[in-house]
């Protein structure tokens, strides 16, 4: 009987350390993150600088290497909807361009511009999103996109899915 008692103690015991250490090892990491994180300021972004700060982002960063994004921006200022600029994203790449046979094309109306720096870009595609001001289109079936955009699910909130 006590070398059951003892076995269950080192279990709780083993379990309890290994808790431990990977709750620190992560708050660890969690604080590096943050702290490398505060001390690179905000970059305000523009048509001119667009696809030299987005293309760091981690989510053009983590793309597919066969998929193409593009992301149109448009004004209604006149009272109808006018094109203004065009984006493609590919793995960690971004270049301003219009195609024709994009795997998604989001439209953005650019006034979100204003607001959008390097720190903001998945709030910013939220915040349009939720005021209706985020179009989405795609060629592909909703499987295929499932399919091909799996490894994406981690930023299923950021996108609205």
């Amino acid at each position: 009987m006590n070398k059951i008692i003892w076995v269950i103690l080192i279990i709780i015991l083993a379990g309890f350390i290994a808790y431990t250490i990977n709750y620190l090892s992560e708050d660890k990491e969690k604080h590096m993150v943050d702290t490398n994180f505060s001390q690179t300021p905000a970059v305000k972004v523009s048509y001119s600088n667009f696809a030299e700060v987005i293309s760091k982002n981690s989510i053009v960063g983590d793309l597919p290497s066969n998929a193409v994004l593009q992301l149109k921006f448009y004004n209604f200022n006149l009272g109808e909807r006018v094109w203004e600029k065009s984006f493609v994203m590919r793995k960690a790449s971004v270049t301003e361009e219009n195609i024709a046979n994009a795997d998604i094309v989001l439209s953005l109306d650019s006034k979100y511009l204003r607001e959008l720096t390097s720190r903001n870009f998945c709030d910013i595609i939220q915040k349009a999103n939720a005021n209706g001001d985020l179009g989405f289109e795609s060629p592909l079936s909703e499987a295929s996109l499932l399919w091909k955009f799996k490894s994406m699910m981690k930023y299923k909130d950021c996108l609205g899915i």
